[in-house]
């Protein structure tokens, strides 16, 4: 019960949007009373730290580390890491609501439903209380991040992800001689996508390597619905006035 090793303060590091009020909210119950009635749990040695450390990650999904050390007899420090925004995951509809997911895919806080300049939009249906809960598995999350990141080398750049039913649709923007045209990728649910992108690196470099004959028109994609990587090692698409195989 000395004053000298009782626990006076209480500072707060790393935390941009969860403030030191709603965090000191979480952390003051904790050092409030005995153990026992015999030993306090204000005491430098013998605070709940642990316990602290639960309840805040508990508290506050937004938080996705937190650690607590001792500053002499009379203070703590309660240091935390906020989770980065990766992504948003908006509902199907156009009035749907959106919330931020971190790299693991798991929604943290809710979003504006912006166009997908600053972030990529995930579009799948939203459970009842989305905050907590994950988009997809992480792994899944991980390997449709490096899909992305791959198909943006070839020209495609990803601004939305659609599920559907039977395929996962990749909303890109891809860069002609005309301009910007939106251009498709409908790919499977789940990963590896090693051969999905290597279907895709193949049509592409066969196209640049085509020479078109004079009665022959050329293949572009700025005339495509989609583009279906679905396959194994074969490639469909659809043009908006019907519907192509290529092998």
């Amino acid at each position: 019960w000395s004053k000298q090793m009782a626990i006076k303060s209480v500072s707060f590091e790393g935390n941009k949007v969860v403030s030191d009020a709603e965090l000191f909210a979480v952390v003051a119950p904790h050092l409030e009373g005995a153990y026992g009635h015999l030993l306090p749990r204000r005491n430098t040695f013998i605070f709940p730290k642990d316990d602290i450390e639960a309840d805040i990650l508990a508290s506050f999904v937004r938080i996705e580390k937190v650690a607590i050390d001792r500053e002499g007899f009379s203070k703590i420090l309660v240091a935390v890491v906020e989770r980065d925004s990766t992504g948003l995951w908006c509902g199907p509809s156009t009035t749907a609501s959106c919330y931020f997911i971190d790299k693991t895919a798991l929604a943290f806080a809710v979003a504006p439903r912006l166009n997908g300049r600053s972030f990529v939009v995930y579009e799948r249906a939203l459970p009842l209380k989305p905050i907590g809960t994950t988009l997809t598995s992480e792994e899944s999350f991980i390997e449709l991040g490096h899909l992305i990141d791959s198909v943006a080398t070839l020209g495609f750049n990803t601004r939305r992800v659609v599920w559907k039913e039977d395929a996962l649709e990749l909303v890109t923007m891809f860069a002609t001689k005309t301009g910007n045209e939106d251009v498709r990728l409908r790919v499977p649910l789940t990963g590896p996508y090693e051969q999905t992108f290597t279907n895709l690196a193949s049509i592409v470099q066969s196209q640049k390597n085509k020479k078109v004959g004079a009665d022959e028109e050329p293949f572009v994609f700025s005339n495509l619905e989609y583009i279906d990587l679905r396959f194994e090692n074969r490639i469909f698409y659809k043009e908006e006035i019907g519907a192509s195989m290529v092998e």
